[in-house]
């Protein structure tokens, strides 16, 4: 029996050691680029992009099973324009989930992203509304099976406005997943910080946006910063492929001239510097096309107050 044992811890021995040395040997012998044309087949597939390596792509097995690539870029698979751009990214996948057939991503990041916001102008032409450059993103745990899960996702970014000739610096939580029909997105806990001017804008919220029907709804939405305050609740935004529709109620309360300071504005003339302090005004919002309707709207300035209703358009304003 000794011997059995013997031989047995032997026989396990060499086949750890192989394993090892097949983890370690692995990155050298397999090279991701080789699989390259399949998964930009299935890029192409799903969501008509094409990988475009411009650095190395390497594999790794241990500590974790993974890709790293350096630069690359993706881009639409059929019009050849570019979507984003990045220094550094790495996926890895979990060795536990593996053992039962799940694939669950474990984490992803991407480092140095950039990416242009664009939007077509009257000409028709595209033109450039706003560039996302130093993107850092972090995702994960991701199960490839069940996105019904939530997914923890980390980003800092800064914005670049030509037209402004201005900058944001922006960083995001937020917890994301879909829904079992993989139509909605829902994000929760979300919490978005935006600086510019040394001033800071914080949007927290819960919504779901439904990629099918092009419609977003927030339950609660709550905007801080610059010496104002907004809390809505029942917002929902639909037919945003064709002509939106805002609608939701709204509380909104704050300092008009300390928000036209944070703003970089000149202060109102007024003959008494203190009026216009305190300012709340809430109400039941429509928007759509050119016309805003603001409902059962009661607000407070300085202390006197007014309600109606206001109808605004483009030619009139009716209150």
């Amino acid at each position: 029996m000794r011997v059995l044992f013997k031989y047995l811890f032997r026989f396990l021995l060499i086949l750890l050691i192989l394993v090892v040395a097949g983890a370690l040997l692995a990155p050298y012998l397999v090279d991701p680029a080789d699989y390259l044309d399949e998964v930009n087949e299935e890029l192409r597939y799903s969501v008509g992009l094409e990988l475009v390596p411009q650095g190395e792509m390497r594999l790794s097995v241990l500590p974790w099973l993974g890709v790293a690539t350096g630069q690359a870029l993706l881009k639409d698979a059929y019009t050849g324009e570019t979507i984003v751009t990045w220094d550094k990214a790495r996926a890895s996948l979990a060795y536990r989930p593996l053992l039962s057939g799940e694939y669950v991503l474990d984490s992803f990041s991407m480092e140095g992203a950039a990416m242009d916001v664009t939007a077509p102008n009257e000409a028709g032409e595209t033109e450039i509304l706003a560039r996302l450059i130093d993107l850092e993103l972090d995702l994960g745990p991701v199960n490839i099976k069940q996105l019904d899960q939530p997914m923890a996702v980390d980003a800092t970014w800064r914005t670049e406005l030509p037209e402004q000739s201005m900058a944001l610096a922006s960083t995001l939580e937020v917890e994301a997943f879909l829904d079992a029909d993989l139509s909605v997105l829902c994000l929760r806990d979300l919490d978005l910080t935006l600086a510019f001017l040394g001033k800071h804008l914080v949007l927290q919220a819960d919504c779901d946006l439904n990629m099918r029907d092009m419609a977003l709804e927030c339950p609660l939405l709550t905007l801080d910063g610059l010496g104002a305050s907004l809390e809505a609740s029942g917002v929902a935004l639909s037919n945003l492929a064709e002509d939106p529709l805002l609608k939701g109620r709204f509380v909104l309360s704050g300092d008009p001239r300390e928000i036209m300071a944070g703003l970089g504005l000149p202060d109102m003339a007024t003959q008494d510097p203190d009026v216009l302090r305190r300012v709340r005004l809430e109400t039941r919002v429509e928007f759509q096309g050119e016309t805003l309707r603001l409902a059962e709207l009661d607000g407070e300035i300085d202390g006197s107050t007014l309600s109606g209703e206001i109808v605004a358009t483009p030619e009139s304003a009716e209150l």
